[in-house]
């Protein structure tokens, strides 16, 4: 015969990953049978575009005409501004382009883009850049190269590149992006017209840019922010043997969820013991809990005055992989 299972099972503060459910039945008759099921789970991602349909000029700006070096070797360049005419020509993807030609010998034409990003990098999963436009020339390649500054190295990586006159262009951040964002929020994008402007006798051969539309798409998971409010042994003269707990009070200023308190007891002579991670309650945004640490003070301790470190982390997907704010008593209690 056939055993159909039917049920319901609860997962709570799970991680990012693969995961198997097993089940195994046994009947009066003394049968028994066993079923797996391989599931992923992957937590829910939310998504926010940055595009110069609204907050050109406030949150998001855009620099045109031209440079003599391809990328630039600064962040700066171009600096001149775009009208709001040229922010409304790239504010969609309609086929409207704002359009730029060199004027001096060996520069290329060039759009530069800043945007503000208002999601914590920590949360950020994944930056994607999307610009579609013209980029020619009249006699060298045609085409164009998307770049994106990288804080870290101080110079552009290149997204991607085409040799087509009308071409999109898309490339896509999913690791280090904190290289990507500056401790202002801010994210740089360029495209560069593949070849600089020459001559021919007393003719002048152009490069060319054109933006019809440029987008960056956010993709982050909301975590937990913790803070510590305040730290309090309960007893500030112990002996060795005897238990004292911390109470370790947070505030979460992130998404509604759980974090993680850890605690650090420090010896005398400035050696570290750490005596685990606790998880918090659920908090909703703005909302509190108080963690308790237990430590039971080791009979060869010896006497003096110990600190102790209370430290919040982030779960985020992987475990307790992001400090997020830390406090340290000195003059935590007495050991006698």
């Amino acid at each position: 015969s056939t055993a159909v299972y039917e049920g319901y099972f609860n997962m709570s503060h799970h991680k990012q990953g693969e995961y198997t459910i097993t089940v195994r039945a046994h009947d009066k008759g003394g049968m028994s049978s066993q079923a797996e099921l391989n599931f992923t789970y992957l937590p829910a991602v939310n998504l926010t575009v940055y595009d110069f349909a609204e907050g050109a000029g406030e949150d998001k700006w855009a620099y045109r005409r031209q440079h003599d070096e391809k990328p630039p070797s600064r962040n700066d360049v171009p600096g001149v501004s775009f009208s709001q005419p040229g922010y409304n020509l790239i504010s969609e993807d309609d086929g409207r382009t704002a359009i730029d030609g060199t004027s001096k010998d060996g520069n290329y034409a060039i759009h530069r883009f800043n945007f503000k990003i208002k999601e914590r990098v920590p949360d950020i999963t994944r930056v994607e850049v999307l610009w579609k436009g013209l980029g020619t020339h009249i006699t060298d390649e045609r085409g164009a190269t998307l770049y994106i500054w990288n804080f870290s190295s101080g110079a552009y990586d290149e997204l991607d590149r085409g040799t087509d006159v009308f071409l999109t262009l898309h490339g896509n951040i999913t690791e280090n992006i904190c290289n990507y964002i500056d401790d202002d929020g801010m994210l740089v994008v360029a495209v560069e017209q593949n070849s600089p402007q020459s001559r021919w006798f007393m003719f002048k051969l152009r490069s060319y840019i054109a933006t019809d539309y440029i987008c960056v798409n956010v993709s982050y998971i909301p975590h937990t922010v913790l803070n510590i409010l305040d730290v309090k042994p309960t007893a500030l003269i112990v002996r060795p043997g005897a238990e004292i707990r911390f109470d370790i009070n947070v505030t979460n200023e992130g998404a509604p969820g759980t974090g993680y308190v850890n605690g650090t007891v420090v010896y005398p002579n400035g050696t570290k013991c750490d005596i685990g991670f606790e998880r918090t309650e659920h908090m909703e945004t703005g909302g509190t809990s108080t963690v308790y640490l237990h430590w039971t003070v080791p009979e060869d301790a010896p006497p003096g005055i110990y600190g102790f470190i209370a430290s919040s982390w982030d779960r985020c997907n992987s475990g307790c992989d992001g400090l997020q704010d830390e406090v340290y008593l000195r003059k935590a209690f007495r050991v006698i």
